[in-house]
């Protein structure tokens, strides 16, 4: 199994153990959450069973049946209507304890653990009987009637309490010295208790905003440390493609001349050269440049290893001069080189040698790149405080998707790679270390088809 496919399983993996810690820290949370919505019920439910249990609370409630009691003698007295005796009632029940109602209400507010709840008493059913016969004054699929709190309908309604009263109404009558007792009705109520809480979210929010925290940076821990490893890991991976790049791309490079200089060695020792002068010298001179591409390749191998280390003496030059004098030594046999340096006269402060190792090597790539005969242009201008230098070719272009790697170590672009063009992948990576060291930078611009102009720019000097 290769090491893409072993990523692949382990991210497949992560993601998975991820979703199932996510779905258990949803289990977890979701019943906390339940458990305190129910908590919470619980305390309201007990603060407001201590206020409704109040001796003042009592009173009023006694207050209120007491007038229903009465309301309700009328009713029968006077033959109210059933709207009449509705009217009557609240009424009434309103002047009997509209202050104290006023007073509960603000004891409930003031509580902690009640503040935003509101309470209210109702009658559900109002039953009358009398003479045997029994007069339904109010049912559960009616309206209730509120005697006591505030009104509200909400879908977070508690039921607190409910409960059937029975009341009965006698009249004392005196005759021959006997008192007797006549029932005139009975009076049979149901009456509930309940609590709109529709405040409980913000509540159980409030005690649950830790774990809910806790719960979020755990699931963002696991996540940053899976994202930590497999970085790690793509990251070894791509410094283990980058090792297998450049062995097989020194190993190429150095094959060839090292087979050229076996095959030189043979040549040299076989009589027949020996005896011919012209014959040995050019054995020689073919030696000589099998040599240099070698030292070429260890000097470019040696450069990339100290570029970060390297100590830089900087000096005052006129770069409009060294430019004109640098391109009037080019001699490209392929190629034709068009200039269009600045004539002014512009003083920087630079390492020439270096500089012009940057010049070859981009110089050098447009030939590479290009077909023979075709045009390479080095440019110069001042932008502001820079003084750019630009070195530009018609060849195939880079793809956008290469432009930001082509300066990294040993990178080399995949299509080039598979064509005839040599090369290690370290001549941009040196030319940009060697740019930032002379505090300069260099860029590229790149189109498919359409050539690539890489741009330095070195500060210029100030007065």
């Amino acid at each position: 199994m290769n090491t893409r496919h072993q990523i692949k399983i382990l991210l497949f993996i992560s993601v998975v153990v991820l979703i199932t810690l996510s779905v258990i820290q949803y289990y977890l949370v979701n019943n906390t959450y339940q458990l305190t919505k129910e908590k919470y019920y619980a305390e309201v439910k007990k603060e407001i069973g201590k206020i409704t249990a109040s001796k003042e609370v009592e009173a009023l409630d006694d207050s209120s049946k007491a007038v229903l009691k009465l309301v309700a003698h009328q009713y029968v007295k006077e033959h109210l209507s059933k709207p009449d005796f509705f009217k009557r009632l609240r009424a009434m029940n309103n002047a009997a304890i509209g202050n104290g109602n006023l007073q509960l209400m603000d004891l409930i507010r003031k509580s902690p653990l009640s503040r935003g709840v509101r309470y209210k008493s109702q009658y559900d059913e109002i039953v009358l009987e009398t003479n045997g016969h029994a007069d339904t004054l109010l049912i559960a699929s009616q309206p209730p009637f509120l005697h006591l709190g505030s009104p509200f309908n909400t879908n977070n309604t508690l039921k607190l309490s409910t409960g059937n009263t029975y009341s009965s109404d006698n009249e004392h009558d005196k005759s021959n010295g006997r008192v007797k007792t006549h029932e005139r009705f009975k009076l049979h109520f149901l009456q509930s208790q309940y609590l709109d809480v529709s405040v409980w979210k913000d509540e159980v929010l409030k005690r649950m905003y830790g774990v809910f925290l806790l719960a979020t940076a755990l699931i963002i821990g696991v996540s940053m440390v899976l994202f930590f490893i497999f970085r790690a890991m793509l990251r070894q991976k791509k410094l283990a493609d980058i090792k297998t790049d450049f062995a097989n791309n020194i190993t190429h490079e150095l094959k060839t001349p090292l087979s050229s200089v076996s095959i030189i060695f043979k040549s040299i020792n076989r009589p027949e050269v020996k005896q011919d002068p012209q014959m040995l010298s050019e054995m020689l001179l073919s030696l000589e440049r099998q040599f240099v591409k070698i030292q070429h390749t260890v000097d470019n191998v040696l450069d990339s290893a100290m570029a970060a280390d390297m100590r830089i003496e900087m000096e005052r030059v006129d770069i409009a001069a060294f430019l004109t004098t640098y391109s009037n030594n080019q001699a490209f046999g392929t190629h034709q080189l068009v200039t269009n340096i600045l004539p002014e006269k512009v003083i920087i402060r630079t390492n020439l040698v270096l500089l012009e190792k940057v010049l070859d090597n981009l110089l050098q790539n447009a030939i590479k790149y290009t077909k023979p005969g075709s045009v390479i242009s080095l440019t110069s201008r001042v932008d502001a405080h820079w003084y750019s230098i630009a070195v530009s070719d018609n060849g195939p272009g880079i793809a956008k998707e290469h432009q930001r790697l082509i300066f990294n170590k040993f990178y080399r672009v995949p299509e080039q790679n598979r064509h005839t063009v040599k090369g290690l992948g370290l001549g941009l990576y040196l030319v940009k270390q060697v740019m930032e060291n002379l505090q300069g930078s260099i860029n590229l611009e790149s189109t498919i088809d359409g050539g690539s102009t890489f741009t330095i720019k070195l500060p210029l000097h100030e007065s």
